[in-house]
Parts: structure tokens; sequence; C-alpha cells
């Protein structure tokens, strides 16, 4: 598995369906930031409670990487224009991972407009821009340094995303 696996189309049209309406009745709570050590802006966020959808999209990335997970934390992620997150790290620990996946309407034909990136920065300073195109999920090595940047020119959007940390049973 490489540090940075992208996967569209990730998630059959039902299953996001039915993480819209599991947002929609927990509602938002506006408590989150990138990095809890330094200043940062916040952002919205809700945790998953529902396990059922939980552990299908676990088990379908432990059958497509052929790996076993324990899900540390799983929690949807919300935006807004002028919400951009600070590049962190989301663990310091070996066999740790990040999975992401994108829910809001962005696409090939929006994101110039749009934006709300995922950007992983390398040791030597070089930025990687992952495009957050509906569906699409990203799975990375939490060690990674990452950031979530929010839509950066239409003030009514909100980025959505779901985020799962995984740790991997070795």
């Amino acid at each position: 598995m490489k540090d940075i696996n992208v996967i569209d189309n990730f998630l059959i049209e039902s299953e996001l369906n039915q993480l819209f309406d599991i947002l929609n009745v927990q509602g938002w709570k506006f408590d989150n930031y990138s990095d809890h050590r330094k200043d940062s802006y916040m952002f919205w966020s809700s945790n998953l409670k529902d396990q059922t959808i939980a552990n299908k999209i676990i088990n379908r990335v432990e059958k497509q990487y052929n790996k076993k997970f324990i899900v540390t934390s799983k929690y949807f992620n919300g935006q807004t224009f002028g919400q951009d997150g600070e590049f962190h790290t989301d663990s310091d620990e070996d066999n740790t991972y990040t999975l992401i996946i994108y829910m809001s309407d962005i696409n090939p034909g929006n994101i110039d407009k749009v934006g709300g990136y995922t950007q992983f920065k390398n040791k030597n300073g070089t930025v990687i821009n992952i495009n957050p195109y509906r569906n699409r999920a990203v799975l990375f090595n939490s060690k990674l340094n990452h950031r979530g940047l929010a839509p950066n020119r239409i003030t009514g959007m909100l980025r959505i995303s779901l985020a799962f940390k995984l740790k991997e049973i070795v």
C-alpha cells in the first residue's frame, strides 16, 4: 500500500445518501480543530454513531487492501469559507491510517471555483493536492503532514468529509 491511496466511486449512492441522513439527524457541533496544540480555525464536526455503516465501510477497505483495522475514531468534518485546516499529523504511531470520504458536490466541473483540497506536505516542503471529489476516498498513512482546505470562493458551500482513524492489526 502506498502512503496516499485514492479510491474513486468508493460508496454506492444509497450508502452516501444514508450518511447524509445520519448526519441530518445527528446535527453538527462547532467544536473541532486540525491541531489542538496551537491556535487554529475551528470547523464543524459530528461523530458517526451508526456502527452498521461504519463496519460496512471498514470491511470494504480491509478487503481492498487485505488488512485488518481497529477504528479509533470516526466523525464528519464540515468546513465553510474561511475555515481552512492547519497542517498536522493524525498519529505518531506506526501502522496507523486515516480514511477520508468526500461527500460534498465537488466535481471536475467546479473544482477550480470551489477548491476544498486536501493537501499533503512532504518533508522538503512540496505540497500535493488531492481533489475532494464527491464519493472519493483517500486512505493515507496517519504520520503524513496534511490539512483540509475550505471552499475558497463559494461562501454558501459546506465541504463535508467523513474521517476514520484506523490502527492496523498486525
